[in-house]
């Protein structure tokens, strides 16, 4: 598989996302769920804290259009994609850990953003070698689903855009 085209496809989420969610300037119908970040409101902050759940999803619709097998992944505190050949990590919104230098993150899982908080980690690995606290495919999507509104791709306010988007590319 060809990494370069998953990491381009996760860049391309990460643009799409800021144009789907324009600054402005006044607060407007779903005003309440902005942040003023240099002088204008935004949806997400511009390393993407809190859009983790839909950039993600954004990602695994994306690559599955693209014919690339991606799991939604995460745990209670962040999501990301992995991919199914060989488990690298996929992760949109990884700059938000304020790494600068890796806005988008491929490769190993990193304890810091991929592995649950110490004191939901457990030692012993999980059925298909995957660490307890981890939630992988179905199971990740019903947590996502579990997020506020403002962090759920499937939540009203943000699966009618992402069907747009998917449907204009």
């Amino acid at each position: 598989m060809n990494l370069h085209k998953v990491r381009d496809l996760a860049f391309k989420v990460r643009e799409d996302l800021l144009d789907l969610y324009p600054p402005t300037y006044t607060r407007g119908k779903h005003g309440d769920m902005f942040r003023l970040i240099s002088g204008k409101w935004r949806f997400f902050d511009e390393d993407y804290t809190g859009a983790c759940g839909v950039a993600s999803y954004m990602l695994l619709l994306l690559a599955r259009k693209k014919g690339i097998s991606l799991d939604l992944v995460g745990h209670a505190h962040h999501v990301w994609c992995q991919m199914q050949t060989d488990r690298l990590v996929v992760d949109p919104t990884y700059g938000q850990f304020n790494d600068d230098s890796l806005p988008v993150y491929l490769g190993e899982p990193k304890a810091k953003a991929h592995e649950p908080p110490c004191g939901q980690l457990r030692a012993r690995k999980a059925r298909d070698g995957f660490l307890e606290g981890i939630y992988v495919g179905d199971e990740a999507k019903v947590l996502v689903k579990k997020f506020p509104d403002t962090q759920n791709p499937f939540s009203k306010y943000h699966a009618p855009v992402i069907q747009k988007w998917l449907g204009s590319l």
